[in-house]
C-alpha cells in the first residue's frame, strides 16, 4: 500500500505491519521470517562472518585486569555519597521516623508519669512498660526499613549488572548511611522517655542506657535489611518481621524468665536481641 499525501506516518506504519486498529487482516506477514529467507540476510551474514574472521587474525580480545573499572575505595566513596543524599532526600523515611520516635517517647513516658515504684505490682507494671517499649520500637524500626530497601532493588540490579560496584561496598554503605539517623532517633526517644519516667538522674547512666538502646535499634535495622534482601516482596517481609519480632519477644525474659527456658529452646534466649535490650 503506497503512502498517500497527508496521511499520518505513524498510522501508516501500523497499517503496513498489520498492527493498526483499522487493520482487519488476520494474516499479517511475518517480517522476521521474510528477512531470514531473503538474499539480503544471506549476504549480510556472509559479510559478518568475513569481518569476524579478519578481526580475529589482526586484533586481540579485550581483557580487563579486574571485574570493575574502579577501586574498592572509589566504589565506597561514590556509594556513600549516593545514599547519604538519597536518605536526605527521603524525609518520609528519615525524618518521619524521628517524629514517630518522639511521639512514642511521649506516649510511653506518660503512661508511667510520676508513679512511684513502691509495690511489687507497680514494679511489675514498670517492667511491662519497658518490655512493650522495646518490642514496639524494635518492630517499628524493622518495618520501616523494609520498604525503603526494597524500593532500591531496581536500581541495584541495573547497576550490579553493569558491574558498577561490588556487594561488599554496597552492604557497608547502606549500613553506614543509616547510623546518623539511628543516633538521632534513639536520642530523641531516649531523652523524652527517660526524662518523663524520671529514671536515675545521672548523665553516665543515661548515656549507657542510650548506647544499649542504639545498638538494639541498629540490630533491628540490620534485621529489616536482611528481610528486605532475602524475601520476594514487601508484604512477605512485613509478615516475616512480625513473626520474628513475636518469637524474639517471647524469649526476651519478660513473658518467660530466661532461667525457665530449658531444652531445645535455650539457644533462643541468647539469640533474641530483645533480651539484651530488655535486660
Amino acid at each position: 500500500k503506497p503512502f498517500s499525501r497527508g496521511h499520518n506516518p505513524a498510522n501508516y506504519m501500523l497499517e503496513v505491519i498489520g498492527a493498526g486498529v483499522a487493520c482487519t487482516s488476520t494474516t499479517a506477514p511475518d517480517y522476521v521470517a521474510a528477512y531470514n529467507a531473503s538474499q539480503l540476510a544471506t549476504s549480510n551474514q556472509i559479510e559478518i562472518d568475513r569481518m569476524i574472521a579478519e578481526d580475529q587474525k589482526t586484533m586481540d580480545f579485550i581483557q580487563f585486569k579486574s571485574k570493575r573499572a574502579t577501586s574498592y575505595i572509589t566504589q565506597q566513596k561514590a556509594l556513600l555519597r549516593k545514599y547519604f543524599v538519597s536518605f536526605w532526600r527521603a524525609p518520609n523515611y528519615s525524618f518521619a521516623r524521628m517524629v514517630v520516635f518522639a511521639v512514642m517517647g511521649v506516649l510511653f513516658g506518660f503512661t508511667f508519669f510520676n508513679k512511684r515504684l513502691d509495690t511489687s505490682q507497680t514494679l511489675q507494671s514498670f517492667l511491662g512498660l519497658l518490655f512493650l517499649s522495646t518490642m514496639f520500637v524494635g518492630f517499628m524500626n524493622i518495618n520501616t526499613t523494609v520498604p525503603m530497601l526494597i524500593s532500591e532493588r531496581a536500581s541495584f540490579y541495573r547497576e550490579r549488572a553493569a558491574n558498577m560496584y561490588g556487594i561488599l561496598p554496597y552492604v557497608i554503605t547502606y549500613a553506614v548511611a543509616e547510623i546518623p539517623y539511628q543516633i538521632v532517633c534513639s536520642l530523641v526517644f531516649m531523652t523524652i522517655w527517660y526524662t518523663i519516667l524520671g529514671l536515675y538522674p545521672s548523665i553516665s547512666v543515661f548515656f549507657w542506657f542510650w548506647w544499649v538502646f542504639f545498638l538494639f535499634l541498629s540490630g533491628c535495622t540490620a534485621m529489616g535489611h536482611w528481610l528486605a534482601v532475602l524475601l520476594p516482596n514487601e508484604q512477605v517481609a512485613s509478615v516475616a518481621a512480625g513473626l520474628i519480632a513475636t518469637v524474639f519477644g517471647i524469649f526476651a525474659g519478660f513473658v518467660i524468665a530466661a532461667k525457665d527456658v530449658h531444652g531445645f529452646w535455650t539457644f533462643m534466649v541468647y539469640l533474641s536481641p530483645y533480651r539484651y535490650a530488655f535486660s
